[in-house]
């Protein structure tokens, strides 16, 4: 039984939430979206994902999850559609930092199926992923997924 929980989302197959100072997801983790590098699915919130430090914020997509912590954002699972923002398209069963460097300070995220947004200081978002339905905002509509966040809006 989860106690403690601060935050929780939850897409598809798998939830995560904020409890103890800590990340906890349960549900499928075949393409490493419960975070703990196991890749195995989890039927109780008992996966601590391995963050560096404390998180704030979570945001859970189709078959990823990211998270704000003070070290910045960190996103894992599936990224086929470059929704991690580490400049790859690279499954990651553990977090790693999205590039969202230079760009500003995150205040909040939001995970879609295949693509993930960052809201910035100052009211700026930035997207990355998949966004060949408009979902970045930024005017483009190819198929091919952007591997590194982009300012979308001003």
């Amino acid at each position: 039984m989860l106690t403690g929980a601060e935050h929780v989302r939850s897409y598809r197959h798998h939830t995560c939430a904020i409890a103890n100072r800590q990340v906890v997801c349960w549900g499928e983790g075949d393409h490493g979206e419960i975070g703990n590098d196991d890749r195995a699915n989890h039927f109780m919130p008992d996966a601590a994902v391995h963050l560096v430090s404390a998180p704030t914020r979570i945001a859970v997509g189709g078959q990823h999850g990211c998270a704000l912590a003070d070290g910045g954002l960190q996103c894992w699972g599936q990224n086929f559609s470059g929704q991690l923002g580490d400049g790859s398209f690279d499954l990651q069963a553990e977090p790693v930092p999205a590039a969202i460097a230079g760009r500003g300070q995150v205040v909040d995220l939001v995970a879609g199926a295949e693509h993930t947004c960052a809201l910035l200081d100052g009211g700026r978002v930035s997207c990355w992923g998949l966004g060949g339905r408009g979902q970045l905002g930024d005017g483009a509509s190819e198929p091919l997924g952007r591997v590194a966040p982009a300012l979308t809006c001003p």
